[in-house]
């Protein structure tokens, strides 16, 4: 069962990819930000990018 806090994590995640892709097409458009908000989005919620994380950081 996803908690409500994961679920929203990885919806916003997948919002700000889709913008990223967008404005890395359209002009005058910021799409690294919205990239690096999803990096950040993503790697505080998907279980494999944590324990990744983890392994490396030991």
């Amino acid at each position: 069962m996803l908690s409500t806090r994961y679920a929203a994590r990885i919806v916003a995640g997948m919002i700000c990819l889709v913008l990223g892709a967008v404005g890395i097409v359209v002009p005058f458009f910021p799409g690294v930000v919205f990239l690096v908000i999803a990096a950040a989005c993503f790697g505080t919620s998907l279980p494999y990018v944590l324990k990744r994380q983890e392994k490396d950081s030991s």
